[in-house]
């Protein structure tokens, strides 16, 4: 068996397209771009351009240079600044008040300091998207049969030969366009190989599709902690976490894969789930949620589940899924107009089904999803990479000569 790939797809996206994410072997990532122009058109797909803006760094390097500053002097200005996505101006003066060096810096340039209140987030470079694709729709022009092309969907040009768009992903999602990310990971050329080796070594076809969840083999090693050089699960810290969950299932894995991250380990998420699993202390579900949070000891530890989540208390599903862009952009006063639909309808549940005090039972948990879906992972996403990691897991105790 070839593998093909593995998709990740976000279902639900409001008024946006669905992200899809497709990951290939790193040898036929290539071949995959291909096809697509091929099936088509070359006038009906292109890459999607990416830009390097200034940041705040940038803006105090590059213009320090232009006024003839010291490399050195502006490097040690700015050691402590966070390498952030996203500034604004009152970032720099909120830097300079913990930063002796950085105020003065401030004071004694004026003008290099009110050029990058206008120059952060600018464009600095272009180039093209690693992954991303558009495929834009035929549509025909006032009924005649000629169709508009990428050329009179967009505004495209040519970065090395390559056609890209001039429009970066934000804006191609906006506008309402598929947006495809055709990615090579490397683990699947290795499963590959493995099974090559098999075929090879002993005459063996192995189909990865008929790899049964439930080896008894392969999850005693997750539970032992015996995961090196298993994706994703091979490092120290995942080793050490698998020893304190001992993982059963396959759903157990996707649990982990979600809460051994920075943000649900920052408030404890991923040692909660562990304690629950190892007895340590008892699940706690919320009224209405216990279907939805079954296979998560009670915790929020995916998107979609907290997009199920305040469908009980009375969203739709597209509303649920603006709540998590919401959510994820920030936007407060959004975040308001469902709060109050959801807590409206979870009180009234609540209070049918003889719930004490509703209204606060209603804010704890309207703010608990508000905490988990901050970093809340895509169920699709953790999903796929589990089931390669319980791959490379099974290769490694059934054939472990041919995985070595």
């Amino acid at each position: 068996m070839k593998i093909s790939s593995v998709k990740k797809v976000k279902i639900y996206r409001g008024d946006q397209m669905p992200d899809i994410d497709c990951d290939f072997p790193t040898a036929h990532r290539d071949e995959v771009k291909e096809y697509i122009r091929h099936k088509y058109g070359d006038r009906y797909v292109c890459n999607i351009a990416t830009f390097t803006r200034m940041k705040l760094k940038t803006c105090i390097k590059d213009f320090g240079k232009v006024k003839g500053l010291s490399f050195d002097l502006t490097n040690r200005l700015t050691k402590d600044i966070d390498d952030q996505i996203e500034y604004t101006w009152g970032d720099l003066i909120e830097y300079a008040s913990k930063s002796k060096l950085l105020f003065n810096f401030v004071q004694e340039n004026p003008e290099l300091v009110h050029m990058t209140k206008y120059a952060l987030l600018q464009p600095k470079a272009e180039s093209v998207h690693p992954s991303a694709i558009i495929i834009v729709p035929k549509h025909t022009v006032d009924g005649s049969n000629e169709y508009i092309d990428i050329f009179g969907w967009m505004p495209v040009k040519t970065i090395d030969g390559v056609l890209v768009s001039e429009w970066e992903g934000k804006y191609v999602d906006s506008a309402g366009f598929l947006k495809e990310d055709i990615l090579g990971l490397s683990q699947l050329d290795k499963l590959q190989s493995i099974i090559d080796l098999i075929n090879k070594d002993i005459g063996k076809s192995i189909d990865l599709n008929k790899i049964e969840f439930d080896d008894d083999g392969t999850f005693k090693y997750f539970k032992r902690g015996w995961n090196e050089d298993v994706f994703q699960f091979g490092t120290t810290g995942l080793m050490n976490y698998c020893r304190q969950v001992k993982p059963s299932s396959l759903s157990d894995l996707v649990a982990m894969t979600a809460l051994f991250r920075p943000g649900p380990m920052d408030v404890g998420a991923h040692q909660s789930f562990a304690d629950m699993k190892s007895g340590k202390s008892k699940p706690k579900y919320d009224f209405g949620m216990e279907k939805i949070t079954q296979n998560t000891a009670g915790l929020y530890a995916y998107q979609e589940q907290v997009m199920q989540a305040v469908v009980v208390g009375g969203l739709s599903l597209v509303e649920s899924d603006m709540l998590r862009t919401a959510i994820k952009k920030k936007k407060i006063s959004v975040l308001q107009s469902f709060e109050n639909k959801f807590k409206t309808g979870y009180i009234e549940l609540l209070t049918k089904n003889g719930i004490e005090n509703p209204k606060e039972y209603a804010d704890g948990v309207w703010e608990k999803l508000l905490a988990f879906s901050g970093y809340g992972f895509n169920l699709s996403h953790a999903v796929a990479y589990s089931i390669m990691s319980y791959w490379s897991q099974w290769f490694k105790v059934n054939y472990p000569l041919e995985f070595s």
